[in-house]
């Protein structure tokens, strides 16, 4: 028998890992473990489908159908809805699989499907046949793989590297802007390309090649160590280097010229002395 009646889990059951986007907590670690073992093998961070593309609760569950039609299950039988055939199941709507072989549908399928397999979800089991929708028919139980304990007394932390505190020259490709990040400390916008300059040749001991009507390729760039990335990637290296809540908002926390942006702890701090 199923734990909750179609669309209607309490929110407050799930974790939330996303805007509208909530899964119980054996769905979220095997989700979890999907999206690091996809960002180790093939440099992709996979994300869920913006919008109730975890649980769906009922009332979601009928927009849905008004909007989509067939594309949307009939309320109250939806995978989304933490049931499905009278069983327990979560469903992900996957937004980027393809990008696990760009160009090649049918090895980024293959690879989607072996993921899936190793971490424990389900594909191909709706009508009609959604590539992107995967199923976790034991939405509830933790995996073992999860279910690891540090303990910090007996952990050695690896030494730190003269390097970690060096400044990283990072671009936005969708914007085409260019920052600063002082790991553990800020991030800056470059007003020009006086900044970008400055930090690559303290990095790499050249100066990048003088740019062409104010504009370095994207060669020339990575030549420069300036790393590129696409909003999917950007947010997961902002998550992991400390800045998770410019990550959030990407629009309108990433800094504008002659802006600052805080990291995460010392941001906290921050606030709460305006407070």
């Amino acid at each position: 028998m199923a734990r909750y009646e179609n669309g209607k889990a309490p929110l407050s059951d799930l974790i939330k890992v996303g805007d509208q986007q909530y899964l119980p907590a054996g769905t979220c670690a095997r989700w979890r473990e999907m999206q690091r073992l996809a960002w180790e093998k093939y440099r992709v961070w996979l994300v869920i489908t913006p919008g109730w593309n975890g649980y769906r609760p009922l009332d979601i569950q009928v927009q849905y159908r008004e909007e989509l039609g067939i594309w949307a299950a009939v309320p109250g039988t939806s995978s989304h809805g933490l049931t499905f055939n009278g069983r327990d199941c979560a469903a992900i709507d996957v937004y980027n699989w393809r990008d696990l072989a760009p160009g090649n549908e049918s090895l980024a399928w293959a690879r989607f499907v072996a993921l899936c397999r190793l971490v424990g979800f389900t594909v191909d089991f709706v009508t009609p046949r959604e590539l992107w929708h995967i199923g976790d028919f034991d939405p509830f139980t933790v995996p073992a793989f999860a279910a690891i304990t540090i303990n910090p007394s007996t952990t050695a932390m690896p030494a730190q590297s003269k390097e970690d505190d060096m400044p990283i020259n990072f671009r936005r490709e969708s914007t085409g802007v260019s920052y600063t990040m002082i790991p553990g400390y800020g991030i800056t916008a470059h007003a020009n390309l006086h900044g970008f300059r400055l930090t690559a040749f303290g990095n790499t001991g050249a100066w990048p090649a003088a740019p062409i009507a104010d504009a370095l390729s994207t060669d020339q760039r990575i030549a420069a160590g300036e790393r590129q990335f696409n909003d999917d990637n950007l947010r997961w290296w902002l998550a992991l280097m400390d800045f998770a809540w410019v990550a959030e908002d990407l629009n309108g926390r990433l800094p504008k010229p002659s802006e600052y942006r805080y990291a995460d702890r010392l941001q906290k701090i921050y606030d709460a002395a305006k407070a």
